[in-house]
C-alpha cells in the first residue's frame, strides 16, 4: 500500500453494514470514504444512503469506485450521495 508510507491510516471493511458499524464506533469520522457499489449484505449505493442520513457531503466525502461504468450506474451513485464516481478497467 503506497499510502501507509506517506502516514495515511487505512482501514477496510468488506461490506456496508461493517462499515457503518466502524464509522459509528471508531470516535471520529474518517477523511475519506473509498467504496465500491457491488458488496455483500449492503451495497454501496445503500450503504451511501444511510451514510447520507447522518454524515452531508462536506462533513464526509465519498468516492465511489466501481467496475460499473454505465451512466445510469454513476447517476444513481451521485443520487445517494458519493461526491463523486470513478470507474475502475
Amino acid at each position: 500500500n503506497s499510502l501507509l508510507p506517506r502516514g495515511y491510516v487505512v482501514s477496510k471493511c468488506m461490506d456496508g453494514l461493517e462499515a457503518l458499524d466502524f464509522i459509528e464506533n471508531r470516535g471520529f469520522l474518517p477523511d475519506l470514504i473509498l467504496l465500491d457499489c457491488m458488496m455483500p449484505q449492503m451495497n454501496g449505493y445503500e450503504f451511501c444512503q444511510k451514510l447520507r442520513d447522518q454524515y452531508p457531503q462536506n462533513s464526509l466525502p465519498v468516492i465511489m469506485v466501481s467496475a460499473k461504468d454505465k451512466e445510469e450506474d454513476i447517476v444513481q451513485g451521485l443520487e445517494v450521495g458519493c461526491n463523486d464516481y470513478l470507474s475502475k478497467p
